[in-house]
């Protein structure tokens, strides 16, 4: 709501301040990158006026390498490049916590639904997502970046939905299976049916 009335510098710098003082109250580092408004219990939310995932300039100001116990982003990387995401997922290793973690969200590319392909897909250059992933190119964007990847809820080539029984403690996706009929406004597309490719990508201790 800030947003709305103050000057864009004058409302990074309260958020800035925002978020170094909730950094410094909290013993465990639990991040939500690009919240978007929402907010989690014992989770600290950011969003791109002060955390631009791909840009580590914006976390250097923040935290130190390894210092992160675990981040959350929803429906954050299909908004990046594909070079962007390669930057994003290399700051949250660097910054994570050995044997930490990162659970993302993104529209899910093997959806059986057109209208969830058409409404989710990236069309033309300037579209505001980016890239549309399957769990297999995600997986295999997040090992490269060394990470092991354990798939939480996600359609297969034959159009099988799988799904195990994650843990919303451990960051609550809200365009899940699990929890889609929580909020009603959750899809933008107004589908029943929507779903998310969701993963966790954790940080091995060694």
């Amino acid at each position: 709501m800030l947003s709305k009335f103050l000057p864009f510098k004058l409302y990074k710098v309260l958020k800035s301040f925002q978020l170094k003082i909730n950094i410094l109250t909290k013993t465990e580092i639990k991040l939500i990158i690009g919240s978007g408004g929402t907010f989690q219990k014992g989770w600290i939310p950011s969003g791109i006026e002060t955390i631009n995932v791909h840009d580590d300039d914006c976390w250097v100001k923040y935290f130190k390498p390894n210092s992160i116990n675990a981040i959350l982003g929803e429906h954050i990387w299909e908004h990046l490049t594909q070079r962007e995401a390669e930057l994003a997922a290399i700051n949250c290793y660097k910054y994570l916590v050995p044997g930490g973690y990162l659970r993302i969200a993104v529209p899910d590319g093997f959806h059986p639904d057109p209208k969830y392909l058409e409404g989710c897909g990236p069309i033309g250059e300037n579209e505001i997502h980016k890239v549309m992933y399957n769990y297999v190119t995600l997986k295999k964007h997040f090992e490269k970046a060394n990470f092991k990847v354990t798939l939480l809820e996600f359609y297969d080539e034959e159009k099988k939905f799988h799904k195990t029984n994650w843990d919303p403690h451990k960051g609550l996706i809200h365009r899940s299976i699990r929890f889609r009929n929580k909020n009603k406004n959750v899809s933008c597309l107004g589908l029943k049916n929507y779903t998310s490719l969701i993963i966790d990508a954790k940080k091995p201790k060694n």
